[in-house]
């Protein structure tokens, strides 16, 4: 009897250790995420709206990998929202520096990235920034497996959703004008 009492209770320990070890290691994710926050929002260079264009460019849907992609495809744009502050930023300006960035690619290029931004389907990466806004922790495994995590302290940054929809708008705006 007491063999089992003993098996139980360090049993039970070791779950506790498991259990504390784990939310240590997402308060360290979220303290990082912070940092990285706090430096991007201090840098005074202007955004970088081909490399914005560019991450949507990497993501071809209904390929091998495309699903990894096109997390690593919404979280840049997430983290081109939160660090630039866009829901400070004047959208008509927002607007035209996106399509001098637009304006660069090839007709193919343009074709998909339209594409890629009017999907409005479930599997459309606007619609991944969505979900990861309302509820992340439901859609955190595809951010983790593509190795675009760290998307907490964004998600959760002051202000991430207003500096989503003014992009969100942009970029919809942006690839409803390709002709």
């Amino acid at each position: 009897m007491k063999k089992i009492f003993v098996c139980l209770l360090a049993l039970s320990l070791a779950f506790t250790l498991v259990s504390c070890n784990s939310s240590k290691t997402e308060t360290a994710e979220m303290e990082a995420d912070s940092d990285v926050i706090s430096d991007q929002s201090t840098d005074t260079a202007a955004p970088d709206y081909s490399a914005l264009v560019a991450s949507v460019l990497n993501y071809h849907p209904g390929v091998a990998g495309s699903s990894l992609a096109k997390a690593v495809a919404a979280k840049a744009l997430l983290e081109f929202a939160v660090a630039n502050n866009l829901f400070q930023e004047d959208a008509d300006e927002v607007k035209s520096l996106l399509d001098s960035a637009v304006a660069g690619l090839s007709d193919d290029e343009k074709a998909n990235y339209k594409s890629v931004i009017s999907d409005n389907s479930e599997d459309g990466i606007i619609r991944l920034v969505d979900n990861s806004l309302v509820d992340y922790d439901a859609v955190r495994a595809q951010f983790d497996d593509a190795g675009a995590g760290g998307m907490y302290g964004y998600v959760y940054s002051v202000r991430a959703g207003d500096s989503w929809e003014v992009l969100k708008t942009v970029l919809e705006v942006s690839a409803e004008n390709i002709k």
